[in-house]
């Protein structure tokens, strides 16, 4: 690894493609004050960040490790990292060098509770703690994405619930009434409008055109281990999630004492620890977090009040209920003996997240994290499975001035909203917030990986840059003080504006819930008899308008009702609803149904 700082190679980086902190900054979602900050070397970032820059400066990981000038250029396949998958290449490089989790958190500088979260796949990683995971195993990064996890070694959640909620409730209860009531909530803020730049900075061809994508063979034989473009909480998924139950329109959600109890027990080790160990970490372990969150404190990225200045686009519904196929993505499980058979054969097929090739027709290998059903009622059961890529079906769902809304008849993955937040200042008080799409980690997952690995160039040439509306007429329940700006998409989540459109009609509302969503541990109606039966629950990007808090998102029901849900890692602890139909809860996260824009129909 070369002695030149991070930061100064960035800037050099930046210096030989010609980019200003500006034109980076915009790529990134960040401010140029914060790009200036980590050229310097007075800021860090997360692993996730670094992967942008090298995607932005075509720029391989190891290249960005080792400093070198000029870079080798950024693989899709190598250099894209699975965050889902993150955990266990962490735990196997420690594993791999004889360390206990205390033994590694000292050899890194970081603290032990730190460590269980990265190898549990609760907190990305820092880039600098990255850097000294690669030191400490002697491993390049690709190297390191790649170490095959002991076979003995098991992921363990160590999930706890926010503390604040529990105490917050009592306050939420009140408003949610008021809100139920028609009593509103909400400020106006003045937000100065940002340019508007496609995800990565560059135009559409560009973007295209800056990663190469993975090629598919023609003989049977594994692709990729890197596909599909699985979510960060996909095959790690934990499979003990604290629910809270959802409140009817005029109540209040709290979480049960027995909920709360179990679930703030005690922090899993993914270790046993003895009582010596456990003794000094916890007479250690705050001090070292202290050190650690000031160091590896990523820049801050600010918004402000938006006011709008436009009216929401008019959008129309279609007549009929039509259906078109665009795109290719593992949904059905494969249940017929003789293919398992066959496709186990296959070198590769024990590499759970590698796509194989068999009979014309790719597969992924994924694991089903515990037992569930397919569509058509076969049971599904936990461990290893193959998963069919297959057409993916889109919904005619509006027309808005003369263009054309499609949404995926199925809900495909399971993705949180967004892995970190963006902040805003009310009255000199700082605020996180956690549901501006702009800033999401899901839009930036659906404009990069998953467009430019699910559709053909063929297909990318029918798909809009779409001007995404992002105004309080989208959200349902103005005044609202949570906007995002409006964005440009290739791909993107529906709004509340577009999935009521119907009003009573459901059809393009309800959703059904993919095999591979099931298997990924996604929320849907379980019930055969309940309305909504084998339909889910997925993501709408238009915030909620609670003022006193700014982390309530939109999420659409197994029967089509909208309501707000406080936690962006999908299990939802309040529910305010638009209307009064009951519906039957279930556990686990919620899922994607992405959206496009054409010019034209018929495909």
């Amino acid at each position: 690894m070369s002695n030149l700082p991070l930061g100064s190679y960035i800037a050099e980086l930046r210096k030989l493609r010609g980019k200003t902190q500006k034109e980076l900054a915009d790529a990134l979602h960040y401010t140029p004050q914060a790009i200036s900050k980590i050229e310097r070397g007075e800021g860090s970032f997360p692993l996730s960040t670094a992967v942008d820059f090298c995607r932005y400066f075509n720029c391989s990981l190891d290249s960005l490790y080792q400093r070198e000038l000029p870079p080798a250029p950024f693989e899709y396949d190598k250099d894209r990292i699975d965050f889902s998958a993150l955990g266990k290449a962490l735990v196997a490089a420690r594993v791999d060098a004889g360390c206990s989790q205390q033994e590694w958190a000292s050899r890194i500088g970081s603290s032990p509770k730190s460590i269980r979260k990265y190898e549990n796949n609760e907190q990305i990683p820092p880039y600098f703690v990255w850097e000294r995971y690669c030191d400490e195993a002697k491993r390049l990064p690709r190297g390191l994405l790649n170490t095959p996890v002991p076979p003995t070694y098991a992921l363990k959640s160590t999930r706890k619930p926010r503390p604040a909620l529990v105490a917050a409730f009592a306050i939420s209860a009140v408003i949610v009434a008021a809100t139920a009531i028609g009593v509103p909530i909400g400020i106006s803020m003045n937000r100065s409008p940002s340019p508007h730049h496609p995800i990565g900075g560059a135009s559409g061809s560009e973007a295209s055109s800056s990663l190469s994508e993975p090629s598919a063979s023609s003989v049977s034989s594994v692709v990729s281990s890197s596909e599909p473009p699985v979510s960060t909480s996909s095959e790690s998924m934990p499979t003990s999630i604290v629910s809270g139950e959802e409140s009817s329109e005029n109540e209040s959600s709290i979480i049960s004492s027995e909920e709360s109890t179990e679930s703030s027990s005690s922090e899993e080790s993914t270790e046993s620890l003895s009582s010596e160990e456990s003794s000094a970490i916890d007479s250690s372990e705050s001090s070292i977090e202290s050190i650690e969150s000031s160091e590896s404190s990523m820049p801050k990225v600010y918004i402000t009040g938006r006011t709008d200045t436009t009216e929401t686009k008019v959008l129309t519904l279609p007549d009929d209920y039509v259906t078109y196929e665009l795109g290719k993505y593992p949904q059905e499980a494969v249940t017929d003996a003789d293919l398992i058979a066959e496709l186990s054969a296959l070198e590769g097929s024990s590499t759970i997240g590698a796509t194989l090739e068999h009979g014309g027709e790719r597969y992924l290998v994924a694991n089903c994290v515990a037992n569930t059903k397919t569509t058509t009622g076969v049971a599904l059961p936990a461990g290893k499975q193959f998963f069919h890529y297959s057409p993916i079906k889109w919904v005619h769902c509006a027309d808005a001035e003369g263009l054309h809304l499609l949404v995926s008849e199925s809900t495909l993955f399971v993705k949180s909203f967004t892995d970190y937040p963006v902040y805003r200042e009310d009255g000199g008080l700082e605020t996180e917030v956690w549901n501006n799409y702009e800033h999401s980690t899901i839009r930036s997952y659906l404009n990069d990986e998953f467009y430019n690995s699910v559709f053909s160039a063929e297909e990318k040439a029918k798909i809009l840059l779409t001007h995404v509306d992002n105004s309080v007429g989208t959200t349902i329940n103005p005044p609202n003080t949570n906007l995002s700006n409006d964005t440009d998409d290739y791909v993107y989540l529906p709004a509340c504006n577009e999935m009521n459109l119907g009003g009573s009609d459901k059809r393009f509302r309800r959703s059904l819930a993919s095999d591979y969503f099931r298997a990924q541990g996604g929320r849907y109606e379980t019930d055969d008899s309940a309305v909504g039966a084998g339909n889910s629950f997925y993501w709408l990007r238009s915030p909620y308008s609670k003022q006193s808090d700014a982390a309530y998102e939109r999420v659409c029901s197994p029967i089509g009702m909208i309501y707000a849900t406080y936690d962006h890692d999908s299990v939802p602890y309040n529910a305010t609803f638009i209307n009064d139909e009951d519906w039957d809860s279930e556990s686990g996260p919620y899922g994607i149904r992405p959206m496009i824009t054409v010019a034209s129909l018929p495909l």
